[in-house]
């Protein structure tokens, strides 16, 4: 077992193994496989804030499962992070674009348009803000800050003279 993680109720709980991802309800004490692997490296997994819905993530490959029932709701996609208040989540990886998404039905809310590849984006404690990072020809970076309710750019694209591998937003 690679890693643990108890959804908010504590009646759930996601195991990522070299072999892959497993849902384990425990008041019923029954397993789900969600996610195999070739047991070279084991997911990523992540529930909702509200432990409604699980995020796994293995070789480029995001999913979401309703936790309750491990059926897969929606994907492949690549990297992804629920909002705080667990109304959203935001979709980057490969491209200058990254999309947030309503959290219950995975619908498009809106597309922030990144200067580089968005590698990275994180939400503020509160959920109100979306900060976003990039590389451009791994030569420089960029982040930027985004409101998150209407998808308006709070700050201008902020260059750095090197990748921005990751990115936070601290109150």
């Amino acid at each position: 077992i690679d890693s643990v993680k108890l959804d908010a109720t504590g009646a759930r709980a996601a195991i990522a193994t070299l072999s892959g991802a497993i849902l384990w309800d425990l008041t019923a004490d029954r397993a789900t496989p969600l996610v195999h692997t070739s047991k070279q490296s084991s997911p990523g997994i992540e529930f909702s804030p509200d432990g409604a819905r699980l995020l796994t993530v293995h070789n480029s490959q995001l999913n979401m499962w309703e936790a309750g029932t491990g059926a897969k709701i929606w994907g492949p996609f690549p990297h992804a992070i629920f909002s705080p208040d667990g109304s959203r989540f935001v979709i980057c990886g490969s491209e200058s674009v990254v999309d947030v998404r309503e959290a219950v039905s995975g619908k498009l809310a809106y597309l922030l348009q990144h200067q580089g590849v968005a590698v990275d984006a994180t939400f503020s404690p509160n959920s109100k803000l979306i900060a976003t990072c990039s590389f451009v020809m791994q030569t420089s970076g960029y982040a930027q800050v985004w409101d998150a309710a209407t998808g308006t750019a709070i700050t201008q694209p902020l260059r750095a003279p090197e990748e921005i591998p990751s990115c936070d937003l601290q109150p």
